[in-house]
């Protein structure tokens, strides 16, 4: 019987036995763009090829499962396949997982996984995920949320890893991984991150402090009823959240600045009180543009965007 989380895009599940030695020195990962203007990243599964989309909403490695690779879709196939049987049984149930707007089935495996010839880790539990669960992530994913509660069981990719602390840089075309902290511990420029566990999901961050809402000067609770299923009406949206020192951050894009720009209206299910819940809005790689996104360890809850 499959184990059917409640846990959206944004909820992971870590295991502490299966916490990595701390990262040391930081792994830095060049990026690209996939055709489609995605920033992906290049890893090794069992010395089998992959590429990954750098997905700072979501927890774990997910790696699309195909019966007969040569049957996958060409989209797909950007990504590498994962044979189904092909890499040992993690020892954990099948989950269903929610990545946009609909579910699909992960089956958990242990793999080697390494990145270019010098840094390899010889464990890592890692989903194989079904054409649903690609068709609604985009592909393959390398999740970058690291910390959450313990009940659902799965490790996330970070702590794994031994990571605390990401930093995606768009402009110069980087991903690095680090176990110390990658922001100034007196800076001030930064945004809070807001367990989200503490409204009764499974575990998340979401950018904002404990008593200011995500967004600063938008009303999220209309936007999300207004807005229909990839909706052309909504053309540009603009973002201002408040930072630690008073300033604002402004994050912004439109269907003119990004080919990744659309707006979407998703039902989840990741608290257990939806009434009372907070409004999500999910911010994509069409935010990031050409900027950076620092994110500190889950301990300190920061981040910073510029």
């Amino acid at each position: 019987m499959p184990n059917y989380s409640r846990r959206g895009a944004l909820l992971a599940a870590s295991s502490p036995s299966m916490r990595r030695a701390p990262l040391h020195p930081p792994l830095h990962l060049p990026l690209d763009r996939s055709p489609d203007g995605v920033l992906t990243t290049a890893l090794y599964v069992d010395d089998h090829p992959f590429r990954l989309i750098v997905d700072s909403g979501s927890p774990y490695l997910l790696l699309p499962a195909e019966e007969d690779c040569d049957a996958q879709p060409p989209k797909l196939s950007l990504f590498g396949c994962a044979p189904r049987g092909r890499s040992r049984a993690a020892g954990l149930p099948p989950t269903r997982e929610q990545y946009g707007a609909a579910e699909g089935r992960v089956e958990w495996c242990d793999a080697c996984v390494r990145w270019g010839r010098e840094r390899a880790v010889p464990r890592v539990t890692l989903g194989a995920a079904d054409r649903e669960v690609m068709r609604q992530s985009g592909g393959a994913l390398l999740g970058l949320i690291r910390e959450v509660g313990p009940a659902e069981g799965r490790p996330t990719a970070l702590a794994q890893l031994g990571a605390n602390s990401f930093r995606v840089d768009a402009r110069r075309m980087r991903l690095t991984l680090s176990h110390a902290a990658l922001l100034p511990t007196a800076t001030r420029d930064t945004l809070r991150l807001d367990d989200a566990r503490g409204y009764g999901a499974a575990g998340c961050s979401l950018g904002a402090s404990r008593h200011k809402s995500l967004v600063d000067e938008l009303e999220l609770s209309s936007l999300i009823a207004e807005v229909p299923r990839r909706s052309a009406r909504v053309q540009s949206i603009e973002l201002a959240l408040r930072k630690e020192d008073g300033e604002k951050v402004v994050l912004r894009s439109s269907l003119r600045s990004s080919p990744l720009f659309y707006v979407q209206s998703v039902k989840l299910n990741w608290f257990a009180d939806a009434r009372s819940g907070p409004h999500i809005f999910a911010v994509g790689q069409c935010m990031l543009g050409s900027g950076e996104l620092t994110e500190e360890d889950w301990a300190q809850g920061r981040a910073r965007w510029v």
